[in-house]
């Protein structure tokens, strides 16, 4: 019974000794906030005494939130202390939680992580970013890749893989769809509009067009020079609201043939809008 009430009693006062941390950490803000505020008023400012003041104003304010999330420690939380060495070993670079008028900045799902315990910090490589929630220097209760929630272990592979380089992959992507768009078309827009009738669509919208896919509307003049024009075509379903849409020159491959579900490159993936057993 005594070690109970003398445990209880330690709690109560270690309680007590953080609320009054707390509110030294925010008495020293308020105070420096102030005297900001105050030098930045005056007819001609110190530009070099404010910018002193700004500095402290901020480390008030880390020094405020370290007080807080460190207070929100608990025995399950994980110790990584190898994660400020893969941080600085790996390029990552902590974000300012701060913009040009002082007020602290919520990234993306902001809302949602601020919820959680301990003093979170955010850190950016390129166009990753990742989120650790510290509840000590090298303890984490929380962290998040912008993919979801992971522990010490994931957070390690994360901040430690190959740095992606985001215009190589662009450009990788680029030629992969060029590589797809140079594929023609199985059908002519003909036979594409037979096949699409023949499973119960409606023929909804059928005009002639450029050889760039340019509808001709009716009244409107053939361009000078046009020898061949095309069919644009619109086709929509019989059971929801889904259309596809398509043009092309006479007895060549179909051109632009898509839908809501984008573009359409294969038989099996009209097959599969039209509502047709797949080949």
């Amino acid at each position: 019974m005594a070690d109970r009430m003398t445990t209880a009693l330690e709690d109560h006062v270690a309680v007590q000794a953080q609320e009054e941390l707390d509110r030294q950490a925010e008495q020293l803000r308020c105070l420096t906030a102030d005297l900001l505020d105050q030098q930045v008023t005056l007819p001609a400012p110190n530009d070099r005494v404010v910018e002193r003041l700004d500095e402290i104003h901020r480390l008030t304010v880390r020094h405020g939130r370290a007080l807080r999330g460190y207070a929100q420690r608990r025995p399950e939380d994980e110790h990584a202390p190898q994660v400020w060495d893969d941080l600085r070993e790996h390029g990552w670079t902590e974000l300012d939680p701060w913009t040009n008028d002082g007020k602290l900045v919520i990234p993306p799902g902001g809302t949602l992580l601020d919820r959680t315990r301990g003093w979170r910090r955010d850190f950016e490589r390129g166009y990753q970013s990742v989120s650790v929630f510290f509840t000590g220097p090298d303890t984490i209760a929380y962290s998040w890749s912008g993919t979801g929630w992971v522990d010490a272990d994931k957070l390690r592979q994360v901040l430690t893989s190959p740095r992606v380089d985001l215009a190589a992959e662009i450009r990788k992507g680029l030629a992969e769809q060029r590589a797809l768009d140079a594929v023609p078309f199985p059908l002519t827009v003909d036979q594409l509009a037979e096949h699409a009738i023949a499973a119960g669509w409606a023929l909804t919208g059928d005009a002639p067009c450029t050889d760039k896919g340019v509808t001709i509307w009716p009244g409107v003049p053939v361009p000078a020079g046009l020898h061949r024009p095309g069919r644009s075509i619109t086709l929509q379903s019989p059971t929801n609201h889904v259309t596809i849409y398509a043009w092309g020159l006479p007895r060549e491959p179909a051109q632009h043939v898509r839908s809501w579900h984008g573009p359409l490159r294969t038989l099996d993936a009209l097959d599969h809008v039209l509502g047709l057993p797949r080949s």
